[in-house]
């Protein structure tokens, strides 16, 4: 949902800027569709997670159920969005996704990004947003996609707030695929529903992730993957 423009450029220098809000908003805000996305201080809600952890479904079950606009802030995919939501005690849920499935899903969505890149944009992410655990929701991406609405509960628990639970099911449910794919162009690499092309390519990413290439890479975020797990009762 965000253009990236060039990768290879641009990729590894927004991750390091999305580390710092300061310097992130500095120069994202100057973009048009970005000002839409990012948090602000009228911003109602943040879902923010690494590519490919069930955002653009979250996102839009989470307004699908809801009587009223909300004005959320998300797919920015970088800790500066979690930051400044935590200071301005803003609601926020941060979804989370084991590594592997992250990656190769995120690899395969935009082949311009490397397993490498990939990595190491998932340990930053989580890292860098590990000292403010206490101060948002994490949900795993089973729960978003099979219930919802634990998640939303606790955000009304936490926060005070009174969103709408909802777990989409049967019609909704494919109300909110369509939705999703027509945000994607109908592009069956980057489409959320389970492709036969996707399981393919899937499993060739996946052999050469567990490769011992990047095994210390992966090591590292597992270990990160672990501890938002274990510390969130979602195993």
């Amino acid at each position: 949902m965000v253009a990236q423009g060039h990768i290879e450029i641009s990729f590894p220098l927004r991750n390091f800027l999305g580390r710092y809000p300061f310097l992130y908003y500095s120069l994202y805000n100057l973009i048009p569709k970005n000002k839409k996305l990012s948090v602000k201080q009228n911003t109602q809600l943040v879902i923010e997670g690494f590519p490919r952890s069930a955002n653009t479904f979250a996102v839009l079950a989470f307004g699908y159920a809801q009587p009223n606009p909300v004005n959320i802030a998300h797919h920015m995919h970088v800790p500066a969005q979690v930051i400044r939501a935590v200071k301005w005690k803003i609601p926020t849920i941060v979804l989370l996704r084991n590594p592997k499935d992250a990656v190769v899903s995120f690899v395969i969505r935009d082949p311009r990004v490397s397993i490498d890149q990939a990595l190491k944009s998932y340990i930053s992410f989580y890292e860098t947003i590990y000292p403010y655990k206490n101060n948002y929701v994490i949900s795993g991406f089973e729960e978003i996609i099979k219930n919802y609405s634990l998640t939303i509960e606790r955000v009304n628990k936490k926060f005070g707030t009174d969103f709408v639970a909802f777990t989409p099911t049967g019609k909704d449910l494919e109300n909110i695929f369509q939705k999703a794919e027509k945000l994607e162009g109908g592009v069956e690499s980057k489409v959320s529903r389970p492709s036969s092309t996707r399981t393919a390519a899937k499993k060739e990413l996946l052999q050469e992730l567990e490769s011992e290439k990047y095994s210390k890479l992966l090591t590292a975020a597992e270990k990160i993957y672990r501890q938002f797990e274990h510390e969130n009762d979602l195993a």
